[in-house]
This record gives structure tokens, sequence and C-alpha cells, in this order.
């Protein structure tokens, strides 16, 4: 399902031109954690896949805000 946003002159022409965006892309936090668990109970065997991304997305996290942490006193200093 998915729902179109945008706006155009003609009616015709919105219908065809509008974007479409995915009913998951919309989906706030507690939702998207339903409809990952739903198809995980159901299919247990994705759930080493799953594992996999959740460690692959914690680790980019951990990488991107440590990196950040280091940026911002660093780039504080006034070195000569």
């Amino acid at each position: 399902m998915s729902i179109v946003v945008g706006a155009n002159n003609s009616h015709g022409d919105a219908k065809r031109s509008r974007k479409k965006i995915s009913v998951l892309d919309r989906l706030k936090p507690g939702e998207a954690e339903t409809v990952l668990r739903r198809p995980l109970a159901a299919h247990p065997d994705f759930g080493v896949e799953a594992e996999q991304v959740a460690r692959s997305v914690l680790g980019q996290v951990s990488f991107e805000s440590g990196a950040d942490e280091t940026e911002n006193p660093v780039a504080g200093l006034y070195l000569l």
C-alpha cells in the first residue's frame, strides 16, 4: 500500500507524476518493530539474517556516533 504526495496543475497529470511513498517508510518505530517481529515469528529461519542486519546497523550507528563525539571536541581546538 502506498500514499501519494505532491501537487500538479491538472488532475490527470497529478496522478501520474506524484511520488508514491511506501507504507513501510511511514511506520513509526513501534509499528516497524511489529512489522519485523511478525515475519520473524512465522519464519524463524529469517532470524539469522535479521541478526546480521541488526549487528551491521548497530555497528554503523556506533561508528558514526563515535566519530561525532571525537570530531566535535577536536573541531573546537585552536591549533597553530
